[in-house]
């Protein structure tokens, strides 16, 4: 059985609150919901220039999403999961947001 790679590589990430906007190059998403709950707009997807290699992780690093839910949103004309929104609501919880087709 083999092991992961060993090089260490900086995961690209931000630390966000309140209303946020997702950029085309995030990759990680630290949600600090201490303050209030987080809502969280995912960009459209581009017709048929979709890519299931794209990934976003939402992670509740301050373990507040008990009390401070993260909304994640989806992009308009657009679903996550069949619905228009995911909600975090667990503390210390996390999602991964991974393209699946034009609408999805």
């Amino acid at each position: 059985m083999g092991t992961l790679y060993q090089n260490v590589y900086d995961n690209p990430s931000r630390v966000v609150t309140g209303n946020v906007t997702i950029y085309p190059d995030d990759v990680q998403i630290l949600c600090d919901s201490t303050g209030g709950a987080i809502t969280i707009n995912m960009p459209s997807i581009p017709f048929q220039k979709w890519n299931v290699n794209y990934k976003l992780y939402v992670i509740d690093s301050t373990n507040s999403a008990g009390t401070n839910n993260i909304t994640i949103l989806a992009g308009s004309g657009q679903t996550i999961n069949g619905g228009a929104s995911i909600v975090i609501n667990s503390n210390g919880g996390a999602c991964v947001i991974q393209v699946g087709s034009n609408t999805t």
